[in-house]
């Protein structure tokens, strides 16, 4: 009977644990998108190896959140801007601190990078995730409540983020 209790109790603290975000020190996100067609950005990929633009999409860049070059670049023609509204903020925060972005990796493909999304708080920017939507991979550099920078890739469970940014993606 008391190796029950102990269990149970186990049990129920377990699941009363409620789980701490690991990244949710931002109140806006800017979505940027490639504006290049995917023919047009394969022929990049082979003739333009050391392009800001290849470096941006292959996930070279950014190297660090203060990244003036890749900042340059997602600014340029290349992409298209949109701001997620308070409503997608927040769906955006509970996926985000859930099981979505996972930190192994399981791709089908080397990863180009097409979803950009800057989490700002007020001015500052304090996270980048980079999508690529083909092969279901993400990569994470950002600032966490700790103000201890993390970094990590690894594969997404799409399905519901996939939902949120299509209404942001252009094509």
């Amino acid at each position: 009977m008391r190796k029950f209790i102990i269990l149970l109790l186990s049990v129920v603290c377990f699941t009363s644990c409620k789980k701490e975000p690991f990244f949710s020190n931002f109140d806006t996100i800017e979505h940027y998108q490639l504006a290049v067609k995917d023919n047009v950005v394969e022929r990049i990929l082979i003739e333009n190896k050391d392009s800001v633009l290849v470096k941006t999409i292959t996930g070279t860049l950014p190297e660090k959140l203060k990244d003036n070059v890749f900042f340059s670049e997602i600014n340029s023609d290349n992409f298209v801007k949109n701001q997620f509204t308070s409503d997608d903020l927040n769906k955006f925060i509970k996926l985000f601190n859930s099981d979505v972005f996972l930190d192994y990796d399981a791709a089908a493909c080397a990863p180009t990078y097409r979803d950009f999304l800057i989490l700002k708080k007020g001015k500052a920017v304090v996270g980048i995730v980079k999508i690529c939507v083909h092969c279901e991979m993400h990569c994470i550099i950002g600032i966490d409540k700790n103000k201890k920078t993390i970094g990590f890739c690894g594969s997404l469970e799409y399905s519901e983020l996939k939902k949120l940014l299509k209404k942001y993606q252009s094509k």
